[in-house]
């Protein structure tokens, strides 16, 4: 689609009779006869030896592209416009991808880039996702005009096949991971955790429909994704019902967004605070002193101490750590391995 846009940019500008003034022209005529097919061969050429022939792609394109938009800039066609524009950036994104990166934890690594291309091919997908369909119709439209119909059915019998292969993922992919699913189908998020864990959603669900927004619920911190099902995912509590928790994922998360890396004051301050938090939340646990707990639940504000099988399972060493919540708290959801303790206000005043 770009590279038709520049074409049809190059014609309209032949074909105008203010061509002998244009810059573009005065330009190809200084240009020996014949250079475009050799600079056509030399394109061709780059793309079957040069193995980062990808970046050379990009320059071609955003080359052509921007120079059929601003030839075209004062026409009355805002929609290949809008369409060549939207195409222009996306192919810029990927291209910026390729040469700088956001720094995080994993900086000096094999995967220092892997967060930059990960959200910037989001950006660059939407992007071009919105502006794939209406260059196929732009064409196809333009190809209908034609005495024959040959390329017409041709350029949308390859758009078709095209399509179709692409959709072989979604439906495969789908039907593949079903099977897996303890849960029917659906749009509720909620669902498997329901099913799964009835206990832990009843205590979620509670959270969801009693608290304020800006509560604080403690819950125990862990690693990265689950392991094998609910009884082994952190933050559960803070993940469903949205509401702040002392810490999520220290390792990664917590490090990578608050930037604990590279060094300075900034990196050992926020390194400081999710080290400290991992100590506080450990203790409020795993102590069996009543004071000491309830110092840190001033001191962070909590309204809620959830304790439920991740905790049981992380913190069980001390199971008097976890029963010392009885003697200051108050249970307002209970159920086996699953209890929600919320803390008085006069304990917070205190």
């Amino acid at each position: 689609f770009v590279l038709w846009q520049a074409g049809g940019a190059l014609l309209s500008e032949a074909r105008e009779q203010r061509n002998n003034e244009s810059t573009m022209h005065r330009v190809f005529q200084a240009l020996p006869a014949g250079i475009g097919w050799w600079a056509v061969f030399g394109i061709v050429l780059v793309f079957l030896v040069w193995s980062a022939r990808t970046d050379f792609l990009y320059i071609v394109l955003l080359v052509a592209g921007l120079y059929a938009l601003l030839a075209r800039v004062r026409q009355d066609d805002p929609e290949p416009q809008a369409a060549l524009l939207l195409a222009i950036v996306g192919i810029a994104v990927l291209f910026a991808g390729d040469f700088a990166y956001l720094r995080d934890v994993f900086d000096n690594s094999p995967l220092y880039r892997m967060n930059t291309v990960f959200k910037l091919m989001y950006q660059a997908w939407i992007l071009l996702a919105i502006a794939a369909p209406f260059s196929v119709f732009l064409i196809g439209k333009s190809l209908r005009k034609l005495q024959s119909r040959v390329p017409y059915i041709v350029w949308y019998a390859s758009a078709v096949v095209l399509a179709v292969g692409l959709a072989v993922y979604p439906i495969e992919g789908v039907a593949s991971q079903a099977p897996a699913m303890p849960s029917p189908s659906t749009l509720d998020g909620l669902q498997y955790v329901r099913d799964v864990a009835p206990h832990e959603y009843a205590a979620i669900n509670w959270v969801r429909q009693h608290t304020a927004p800006t509560d604080v619920v403690a819950e125990a911190y862990g690693g990265d994704y689950w392991v094998s099902g609910l009884d082994s995912s952190p933050n559960k509590m803070s993940a469903l019902s949205g509401r702040p928790t002392l810490i999520g994922w220290p390792g990664s998360h917590e490090a990578l967004w608050r930037g604990d890396f590279g060094g300075g004051a900034d990196a050992v301050a926020a390194g400081a605070m999710l080290t400290q938090r991992e100590g506080d939340v450990r203790t409020l646990y795993t102590s069996t002193d009543a004071q000491t707990a309830i110092k840190l639940i001033r001191q962070y504000r909590i309204a809620y101490v959830y304790v439920g099988p991740f905790e049981q399972t992380t913190y069980g060493g001390s199971p008097a750590g976890l029963q010392k919540f009885k003697t200051f708290l108050v249970p307002v959801v209970q159920f086996p391995y699953v209890t929600l303790y919320k803390v008085p206000a006069s304990l917070l005043k205190g």
